[in-house]
């Protein structure tokens, strides 16, 4: 047996042992409530609760505790409410008998699940508990019980924290905000913490359960997200910028990473359609090893699907998305000169893609995205690195991307960077973004009816029919001619290819027969 097997097996015994106290201690809990003897089933509350003092648990198995435990505690919460409703038990009083118990950790659970309770009752001093029991969760510094204490606190508390703006000791808005910021601090603050406990060879372990538990200190981010009563100024001026200082300052890569997507995708669109300045200009304050690119594609695309799936355009007039956002996009490769070719042509793509869907009359917009792209390509060129296959990929998918946008392929002839972008790529590259433009223009019937338009869809696709230093065919011979040293034979693909070429010559509608005649030579004869 190994010793990952071995320390698997050895978790879930103690893991079993524990969960054996625990079901019996909340049997004996509900029997107790049961017979309304609330003294002897909080004592039995302790003592499953005490289970949750463990050191010696990974955050996994602490959690599958953790998870058990939480679902008896339900019975505890629902006799409190009860109780108090009938005039059995005063929650005032029971808030303060609770924060007797002898242990720490069973001590603040149980102050968390009365208090909670407490807290939704009519004329409930909300706000005074909210900051009792923030303050008192402090005392737990150990980063696994501290996180799974706090993530208890937020789960209890999320259905009674108080909106509006009046002041008294219900508490207002802001009081949850302030709440809830300060829960998610801490939480990350213990998260973070988890990295550095233990030896430096179980650094790998730590890293993958850290990621298990993630979503615990993002809960804190979706309870912002859900607080009636936030607003565009509120978000801008509070919530924001008290998470990006933090997500900053924690300096851990698995929590920037993490916690700038769930910022992303928890909150609304119109809120990051208002801050994409701060947004944006926060993520070249992050970590110099953190892979940026993630991040910025993930926000780009938000805000691109959702100017997409709107019947009409809901982005303010006064909001220069495009711009804004390509201003950030080149400030961030300028500033991590280290950025790999795929990570940067991925995120040109990223952005080529909202340009064609938000503003697809604005040529200019891809246009700009297309000579960047160019401009870097012939930096990387002239450096003799190997391109990788993803920053290929990612430039064939930023060619092939306008043909696919418009009704009419042709429209990229007006694009002054698409082909001197597309000569510069490899063969494969350049033949399949000839044929995928071929299909378009058949598929759109695209008629070619002036010179212009013919040269130019002639000059793109000529890697089809002209021989090419970096591979290729020259049709014109016959297929016993075919330069063998190019190691080429003519085949179905080149047939189909040729055949779609031919195609090409229905499109042609000039009244200048000469015309038609100079393509004939062009297309048959190399």
């Amino acid at each position: 047996m190994n010793s990952k097997s071995a320390y698997g097996d050895e978790q879930q015994k103690k893991l079993d042992e524990a969960l054996s106290v625990v079901n019996k201690q909340a049997s004996l809990m509900k029997r107790c409530l049961e017979s309304s003897k609330l003294m002897d089933g909080l004592k039995h509350c302790s003592s499953m609760l005490s289970e949750l003092r463990s050191s010696a648990l990974s955050p996994k198995h602490y959690y599958e505790l953790y998870i058990a435990i939480f679902d008896h505690l339900r019975h505890m919460t629902t006799y409190l409410a009860e109780a108090h409703t009938h005039g059995l038990h005063d929650l005032s009083d029971l808030y303060e008998l609770v924060q007797y118990a002898g242990n720490i950790i069973p001590r603040l659970y149980l102050m968390i699940t009365v208090g909670s309770v407490y807290m939704s009752m009519t004329d409930a001093p909300i706000k005074e508990i909210m900051k009792d029991m923030m303050e008192m969760t402090r005392g737990v510094q150990h980063p696994t019980r501290g996180l799974f204490l706090r993530h208890y606190l937020s789960g209890m508390t999320k259905d009674h924290l108080p909106v509006g703006d009046k002041d008294g000791v219900q508490g207002n808005l802001q009081d949850s905000i302030d709440f809830t910021l300060s829960n998610f601090v801490e939480m990350n603050k213990l998260w973070v913490r988890l990295q550095h406990q233990g030896k430096s060879q179980d650094r790998e372990k730590r890293t993958s359960e850290r990621k298990e538990l993630r979503t615990l200190v993002g809960s804190n981010l979706v309870r912002l997200s859900q607080l009636e009563g936030i607003t565009l100024d509120i978000y801008k001026q509070r919530i924001l910028p008290d998470l990006l200082e933090q997500i900053i300052n924690c300096k851990d890569l698995i929590a920037q990473e993490y916690l700038m997507e769930a910022i992303i995708q928890v909150f609304q669109d119109d809120f990051h359609l208002r801050t994409l300045t701060p947004f944006l200009a926060s993520i070249a304050n992050l970590h110099p090893s953190l892979s940026t690119k993630n991040i910025v594609i993930s926000f780009i695309d938000r805000l691109s699907a959702y100017a997409s799936r709107e019947s009409h355009s809901t982005i303010p007039d006064d909001v220069d998305l495009f711009e804004i956002l390509w201003k950030e996009v080149q400030d961030l490769i300028e500033a991590r000169s280290e950025m790999l070719l795929e990570d940067v042509t991925a995120l040109l793509l990223s952005i080529a893609k909202l340009a064609l869907s938000c503003y697809p009359d604005r040529l200019s917009c891809v246009d700009k995205v297309l000579a960047y792209a160019e401009e870097t390509y012939t930096k990387f060129a002239s450096s003799n690195k190997i391109c990788s296959a993803t920053a290929n990929s990612n430039l064939q998918e930023l060619l092939q991307a306008p043909i696919d946008q418009y009704s009419n392929p042709l429209t990229i002839l007006q694009f002054d960077s698409y082909a001197p972008l597309l000569k510069m790529q490899p063969y494969n590259t350049r033949r399949a973004v000839a044929n995928w433009l071929i299909a378009a223009m058949l598929k759109h019937e695209a008629v070619l009816d002036n010179k212009a338009h013919i040269d130019g869809v002639l000059d793109l696709i000529s890697v089809l029919i002209q021989d090419q230093e970096d591979g290729g065919i020259n049709y014109s011979k016959m297929p016993g001619e075919v330069s063998s040293k190019k190691g080429f034979k003519v085949d179905d693909v080149h047939v189909n290819e040729m055949t779609s070429v031919a195609k090409l010559l229905n499109l042609i509608k000039s009244d200048n027969p000469a015309t038609t005649q100079e393509v004939s030579v062009f297309l048959f004869k190399g």
